[in-house]
C-alpha cells in the first residue's frame, strides 16, 4: 500500500561528540525540524546534552563487551525528548568489522528517526 510519510526529518540533526566515552552530545550549530503523525515539531539546538544510555524500548543499559557492536538509532518525541533504541548485539572480526550485519531496532511510530 501507499502511504504518505507521516514521520519524517526535514534536516539533519548533525550529531557531534559522540565516540567511545563521551557522555555527552550535541546537534550542530542548528536544531532541526520534524513531522510525527503529519504534525510538525522543532528541536532547538543541543550543546553538552546528556548521552542517553539506556535503551528506550527495554529501559536496559546499553553495554557493549570487547569484539562486540550493535546498531543504535537516535530518535526524537513530540515533546523534543532525546531517546535511542538498541538494535541486536553482533559479534566483531579482528579488524572490528561486523561478522553478520546487526539488524536495526524496533522503533515506535511516535518517535522519528
Amino acid at each position: 500500500m501507499n502511504e504518505a510519510f507521516r514521520n519524517f526529518v526535514t534536516g539533519k540533526a548533525g550529531l557531534t561528540g559522540i565516540s567511545g566515552a563521551a557522555t555527552t552530545y550535541s546537534t550542530g550549530s542548528a536544531g532541526f525540524n520534524f513531522c510525527i503523525d503529519g504534525k510538525a515539531y522543532t528541536k532547538t539546538q543541543v550543546s553538552g546534552g546528556t548521552t542517553p544510555t539506556t535503551d528506550a524500548k527495554s529501559g536496559a543499559a546499553i553495554t557493549l563487551t570487547a569484539n562486540k557492536g550493535c546498531v543504535v538509532v537516535w530518535t526524537v518525541n513530540s515533546g523534543g525528548t532525546v531517546a535511542v533504541y538498541k538494535g541486536d548485539t553482533e559479534d566483531l572480526d579482528p579488524d572490528g568489522d561486523f561478522k553478520f550485519a546487526p539488524e536495526f531496532p524496533w522503533v515506535p511510530d511516535t518517535v522519528v528517526p
